[in-house]
């Protein structure tokens, strides 16, 4: 096994297009993709820039009939099609300096020309967002292949990347073009850590994704394809047996019955060093209505600002509103039901998970075109789709359980060069990549706790999904005596329990084999977070009840377990959490605007965002009545200082901002014109920078910025 590295510096050339299908009203119609917030570029456009160029290639010694085409052809079909090597092509793109995060952005209009009379046609102005030229990226591209062809393949990159020469939209305007230098490139083996430490028989990995990943749940329903917000084990026995099959080592320590791996799940921003335990957040758990609290001032304040969502991250304790396990209380309320997201607690804090975080993971749409290699233009028919995926950067967690501590050492020395992140993994739609952030290894001690009945009730929480089939092999989708007493054995019957209450979700579980291109048979399954409250009726059985549920914990329920299926806690913390209880001075506020329980804080937040949209308002009052022509020369002008504005600027670089413009510093317009009107009346006032933004876009949107008068 060999590993191709290059690196290179693209510079754009020209003003480059990369859109994300959406617009800022009264600023543009189509932005420029940005990578928090930097403009950057996506991966998988380069990828398939480079794909592309290796066709061009192909296609030039096949016209030339120079002996060469037999192998391109091979090595093409290799990296972007078999996956013989049983990799993915590997591309990290990032600013070369931190000059190159600067919001480094363009404004370019368009519009339709009408044929006949050669003038422009009306209502077809467009505005696009442009990453301005001249930006330099670093591109790592990798590639693990077999030792044969492995330096002709690296040759065949390098052409491929030296033969990239635009990107983006409007190519054949003018924009996008882009030169390739520097190319450096490197062939090695995969190096084991010999300074890697492994003691026990299981290991928890954290996963960091180095791109935008979609973890595709089901085919693609219309244009829309969404993500899963976790990843099965099934994906991940499969991610790691690719690289096992690629390195041609026979060992069995990934077979199906000597390894469990575990769902991994999403983790929060939280402290780096700090150890913690993550599961669903459980359909049992219904969480509070957000009111707002306003107070004194509250008519000075926008209704926009009245609305605003409170943090994600909330605790347990501060959200949760009823636990349909302990209450017979009914809630026909959706939007208080908790039905995704995840529950995050310190390890050192595992009994009181009231202090847990609840956090769903963070996703964003992508916009994607399927290009006509023929005519380099999106294709007519489905040429536009949306993709959900989970954020770059992201971390999942979750753990390999081998049968004993020499397969688990095993693999952590055949898998060292990818333990320590040296090496990307690729999962998901597209293989994209991702690293080992950290691991941990793990004792049996780590996982087990003690089990106590109260009452002769005990609560089953299903911690992943489980399939499960009857005694005449039917697929179940409800959880209930039968079932329990089933996996008990036979000192028990359906008689002896009683299902007191539940909350569960089923649904249909689908997979894929990467290795054999096959797709596996679909199952149904009870979802993950259902949980369920039993009774036992007959007291005499408890001390045994005990012992059979603990191992029932231990060993898990249903098939598929090596996969991550089947995981359950019986008597789970949370369900013992009681929530507050309302005063009738609370419940009260629930239900009006309540200045009593405002804090100054949050008063005084509010109040200052009401004073920058009164003052925008003041502002936009004064250029309107101003406003003396048809033409539309200000709003570049306008357009020009909304891209001026910083985020935190003060009113002061604004002003030097303003007076740094070309035409203001040769004084090139009249003292009538529209723009020196516009230049004035934010000189004369007092407002803040993002007043000034605010009441442009405004008067942008009031004008019909986008029509073409």
């Amino acid at each position: 096994m060999q590993i191709i590295k290059i690196t290179c510096i693209m510079e754009m050339l020209e003003d480059f297009h990369l859109g994300t299908g959406t617009g800022n009203i009264g600023l543009f119609d189509d932005g420029q993709y940005r990578d928090q917030g930097v403009v950057s570029i996506r991966e998988s456009s380069l990828k398939g820039l480079l794909k592309d160029s290796c066709r061009q290639i192909n296609q030039y010694h096949a016209d030339f009939a120079d002996g060469k085409e037999d192998d391109c052809n091979k090595y093409y079909h290799r990296i972007f099609e078999s996956h013989q090597d049983l990799h993915s092509l590997d591309i990290q793109i990032e600013p070369t300096s931190p000059e190159e995060k600067r919001n480094n952005t363009v404004i370019h209009f368009f519009t339709a020309l009408d044929s006949e009379t050669g003038t422009a046609q009306a209502n077809t102005l467009r505005s696009l967002e442009f990453g301005a030229k001249s930006l330099k990226f670093r591109v790592r591209v990798s590639y693990i292949c077999q030792d044969e062809d492995s330096v002709a393949i690296k040759d065949y990159l390098e052409e491929a990347l030296r033969n990239i020469k635009s990107l983006g939209g409007h190519r054949r305007r003018g924009f996008g073009a882009l030169h390739i230098s520097e190319i450096q490139s490197t062939l090695s083996s995969p190096e084991a850590v010999e300074t890697l430490t492994c003691s026990g028989s299981s290991i928890e990995l954290i996963l960091e994704l180095q791109e935008d990943t979609l973890i595709s749940a089901k085919a693609q329903s219309g244009n829309m394809l969404e993500t899963n917000d976790y990843i099965t084990g099934t994906t991940i026995l499969g991610m790691l047996r690719a690289k096992l099959l690629g390195m041609k080592i026979k060992n069995a320590y990934l077979d199906d019955d000597s390894v469990r791996a575990s769902f991994f799940y999403p983790l929060p921003v939280l402290a780096p060093d700090a150890k913690y335990i993550v599961h669903p957040v459980f359909t049992s758990l219904r969480k509070k209505k957000d009111y707002r609290k306003v107070g004194k001032d509250e008519e000075q304040i926008p209704i926009w600002a009245l609305c605003e969502r409170s943090p994600q991250q909330k605790s347990v304790a501060d959200i949760l509103s009823q636990n349909t396990l302990r209450t017979d209380i009914e809630h026909s309320d959706p939007s208080k039901g908790m039905y995704d997201g995840y529950l995050c607690l310190k390890t050192s804090e595992s009994q009181d998970w009231g202090k847990a975080l609840y956090y769903k993971a963070r996703t964003r749409t992508h916009q994607r075109n399927d290009i006509d290699p023929s005519k380099q233009r999106t294709k007519q028919d489905g040429g536009v789709f949306v993709e959900q995926r989970i954020e770059k950067g992201s971390c999942f967690m979750g753990r390999l359980h081998f049968k004993d501590e020499s397969a688990c050492a095993d693999f952590c020395r055949d898998f060292s060069p990818w333990l320590s992140g040296a090496n990307m993994l690729n999962l998901g739609r597209g293989a994209k990549p991702c690293k080992i952030k950290s691991y941990t290894m793990l004792s049996v001690s780590d996982t087990n706790h003690s089990l106590v009945l109260d009452d002769n009730s005990f609560t089953i929480s299903l911690i992943s999904d489980v399939v499960l089939f009857d005694t005449k092999l039917r697929p179940v989708s409800h959880f209930n005596e039968e079932c329990l007493a089933s996996l008990l054995g036979d000192s028990y019957c359906k008689d002896d329990f009683v299902l007191e209450r539940y909350s569960e979700r089923s649904g249909i579980t689908s997979s894929f084999s990467g290795t054999t291109g096959l797709r596996r048979f679909r199952d149904i399954a009870i979802r993950k977070g259902s949980s369920y409250r039993f009774v036992l009726q007959d007291p005499t059985k408890t001390e045994s009840l005990v012992k059979d549920l603990q191992a029932l914990e231990q060993t898990g329920i249903g098939i598929k377990k090596n996969e991550g299926f089947g995981v359950i806690v019986i008597n789970h913390p949370i369900h013992g959490i009681a929530p507050a209880q309302l005063s009738s001075d609370q419940a009260e506020a629930k239900l009006c605007v309540a200045e009593s329980i405002v804090n100054n804080a949050e008063s005084r937040r509010l109040t200052d965002k009401a004073k920058v949209y009164h003052e925008a308002d003041d502002l936009l009052s004064k250029l309107q009545k101003e406003k003396n022509e048809t033409r539309d020369l200000w709003k570049s002008f306008a357009f020009k200082i909304i891209n001026l504005i910083s985020e935190n600027d003060s009113r002061n670089a604004l002003n030097a901002k303003l007076h740094d413009i070309e035409e203001v510093k040769n004084e090139a317009w009249k003292s009538d014109d529209y723009r020196m009107k516009i230049l004035s009346n934010i000189l004369a006032s007092t407002c803040s920078a993002e007043s000034v933004k605010i009441a442009l876009q405004k008067l942008l949107a009031k004008s019909g910025g986008k029509s073409h008068e």
